[in-house]
């Protein structure tokens, strides 16, 4: 008696990749030309894997593309464009081109690096946040430095007052700069700002970049009803706040997240003892 079985599965064929119905991703270690995910579609990588995009990469809204498996490593040499769901983990993205090179949309990234050995630009869009988890590496090369712009939703380099975001929550590696338009913040409270990149050039309206005002910061927690701590304690937190900085802070915002599990004391909070 013979049996027969029949497996069938769909595939979609994207440049040099193919992508399974399933979201696992085959390639024979060819590079992808343009990349752009299907509506619906999820694009997992495994851990360890490199992509790498000969061109643009661009998610749509309601695609996925994940990352989170860890050791993932992106390479683009064009545009990133994301109106979907980016999941990082500790994944790298590399802008490797030789040109401008834009990201669009808000994004988050595990680690995000670009380099330069002949000036040329990287875009972000206006009014939008990049946030880096992990650590992020912006070098360029003395006599070529790396221009960081704000661009529009066509890739334009803007000048008029435009800024762009980038939230720097880990370790940054940054030389050899020319920053416009642009504000550096951080979520984590442990980061101090400003980033003062190493042999650069602040070309106005910039934020967080180039200031010489630098905060340490020290805290420390100790519970109200001594001992072990207990549910019902009270715990009193002291952040103690230090310009290292040459110039005068104005304007400085401290913020502490109250940790789960917690809540504030209304009108516990004193400053200067």
């Amino acid at each position: 008696m013979n049996n027969h079985f029949l497996r069938q599965f769909r595939i979609k064929i994207w440049a040099a990749c193919l992508i399974a119905a399933t979201g696992v991703v085959f390639w024979a270690g060819a590079a992808c030309a343009d990349l752009t995910l299907g509506a619906g579609e999820t694009m997992t990588l495994t851990a360890g894997e490199t992509l790498t995009i000969d061109g643009n990469l661009t998610i749509p809204a309601t695609a996925t593309l994940d990352a989170s498996a860890g050791s993932v490593t992106i390479n683009v040499s064009g545009n990133w464009s994301n109106a979907g769901t980016f999941t990082p983990g500790n994944s790298t993205v590399v802008l490797n081109g030789t040109g401008q090179q834009n990201i669009f949309g808000t994004n988050t990234f595990g680690n995000l690096t670009a380099t330069a050995s002949a000036a040329r630009t990287i875009g972000f869009e206006e009014d939008k946040t990049q946030t880096i988890n992990g650590v992020a590496t912006f070098t360029g090369a003395s006599g070529e430095l790396l221009s960081l712009r704000t661009v529009n939703s066509s890739g334009a380099v803007l000048n008029d007052s435009s800024q762009a975001t980038i939230d720097f929550k880990g370790l940054q590696s940054t030389s050899y700069l020319d920053v416009r338009d642009h504000i550096a913040t951080s979520s984590n409270f442990a980061v101090t700002l400003a980033i003062n990149p190493a042999n650069s050039t602040d070309s106005g309206n910039t934020s967080g970049w180039f200031s010489s005002v630098a905060f340490k910061t020290l805290m420390s927690v100790a519970d109200d009803n001594g001992g072990l701590v207990a549910n019902g304690d009270t715990l009193t937190y002291t952040i103690t706040v230090q310009n290292t900085g040459g110039d005068n802070s104005t304007g400085s915002v401290l913020m502490q997240v109250i940790p789960s599990g917690t809540s504030y004391v209304t009108d516990s909070t004193t400053l200067n003892g």
